[in-house]
């Protein structure tokens, strides 16, 4: 009777080491995958218009943006209040910077919403912090 219940124990202990093992492989794949996709996240800059910035109407608006990444970039993307505006495809070959120069003219006075993403090389996004525009409330 002990044999038999020593064997079982040693059993349901190894099958649980087994079990921990797995989850901690699993674990170290998940955060590895996630740093690595963090760290590739491009670094994106607005430059113009600065943050708060009021405009006359009818004037238009010139967008400045910058944005970097080590590994490359694919494409930076103008947003305002959550509608794309313009496009910039980085050229063929492998690109760290690329710099975003746009003309905006808003349809409606108010405050408008700016914000560049780039895309890097392997597919990761990132974005600038928001830009907020008040135009026409001079």
């Amino acid at each position: 009777m002990k044999k038999t219940s020593c064997l079982r124990w040693g059993l349901g202990i190894g099958i649980l080491a087994i079990m921990l093992l797995c989850i901690a492989g699993v674990a170290l794949i998940y955060f590895q995958r996630r740093s690595v996709s963090f760290n590739s996240r491009p670094l994106v800059l607005i430059h113009a218009p600065i943050n708060h910035d009021n405009v006359m109407v009818g004037e238009g608006i010139p967008v400045h943006a910058t944005a970097r990444e080590d590994n490359g970039l694919r494409r930076m993307e103008l947003w305002v209040d959550d509608e794309l505006i313009a496009v910039r495809e980085a050229p063929a070959g492998s690109t760290i910077n690329l710099t975003l120069s746009q003309s905006w003219n808003p349809d409606l006075p108010g405050t408008h919403v700016i914000v560049v993403r780039a895309v890097s090389s392997v597919g990761v996004a990132g974005q600038s912090e928001r830009a907020r525009l008040d135009y026409g409330l001079c």
